[in-house]
């Protein structure tokens, strides 16, 4: 019997980064559902649970500091990782935040060695917190 596939949500608004990232992770070997907005992926999250959330820093109607906020008070033990074209703001703004984000991964990047591999390290961080919500 094999273990189940680390559950990835992922949201971002463009449709070629939310596609090409989903399609790497899925490859790779993690279970993903992808989102173009916020607010269904998390409605989602609290009903299906996630190992991981990838978040895009500009991700309207919802994003930056408020997306951030509402994340961490339903999902505070959810590892968080930003990947966004603005990963140098993300890192500066959250920094004061009493729980930042697991990583950032600056795009563009080569999805199969950046994205993986942080989302490889997100993982084992969180399972070795315990941050998981399934």
């Amino acid at each position: 019997m094999s273990l189940p596939q680390p559950m990835i949500v992922l949201v971002n608004d463009e449709d070629i980064v939310r596609h090409r990232a989903s399609a790497v992770l899925r490859t790779t070997g993690f279970a993903v559902r992808s989102y173009r907005h916020a607010g269904p992926a998390l409605a989602d999250l609290t009903r299906l649970g996630a190992d991981l959330i990838i978040l895009d820093w500009t991700n309207p109607p919802l994003h930056r500091l408020p997306l951030w906020r509402q994340m961490r008070d339903a999902h505070p033990q959810l590892p968080v990782l930003y990947m966004s074209a603005h990963a140098d703001e993300v890192a500066e703004r959250l920094r004061a935040e009493p729980v930042p984000p697991v990583a950032t991964v600056q795009l563009p990047c080569v999805f199969e060695r950046t994205l993986v591999s942080t989302v490889t390290r997100c993982l084992a961080l969180g399972a070795a917190g315990g941050a998981s919500l399934r």
